[in-house]
């Protein structure tokens, strides 16, 4: 692959991802004004940390991805990448939660 055609899907996959933690499912998240809440909760749920608690979920979409990754041993099956894509970016979102969280661990956000 040349590096314009690596660099174009780079540069719109993080624009997506960007979109979509900044702006649109990710809003919704927000409690009190704070992105890690769902997070935070769902950690006590679980009585775990809400890193644990974001791991678990981002696993699936590991999981997933590994699924994808195994159909394309099967004869004629082709993958579905809008599929794929969806969990790419979930994947690089909740990376970057999981960094924010340990940032406000370490005193780097309000709360």
């Amino acid at each position: 692959m040349e590096v314009k055609d690596f660099a174009e899907i780079a540069r719109h996959r993080l624009n997506v991802c960007r979109d979509m933690i900044i702006q649109d499912e990710y809003d919704g998240w927000a409690c009190d004004g704070d992105r890690l809440h769902n997070f935070k909760i769902l950690g006590v749920l679980r009585n775990e940390m809400p890193e644990k608690a974001l791991w678990s979920l981002a696993n699936r979409y590991f999981t997933s991805i590994l699924e994808i990754i195994n159909d394309l041993e099967v004869p004629d099956n082709k993958p579905n990448i809008g599929q794929l894509e969806g969990k790419i970016t979930h994947l690089i979102s909740y990376l970057i939660v999981l960094e924010a969280l340990f940032k406000e661990r370490e005193g780097g956000g309000k709360r």
